[in-house]
């Protein structure tokens, strides 16, 4: 896998997390 490609799935994975936090 990318290593890009995996970071902003990650960074994408952290905001849906903080999204459903808040």
């Amino acid at each position: 896998m990318n290593t890009s490609l995996k970071l902003s799935k990650q960074l994408s994975f952290g905001e849906e997390i903080a999204n459903s936090v808040t």
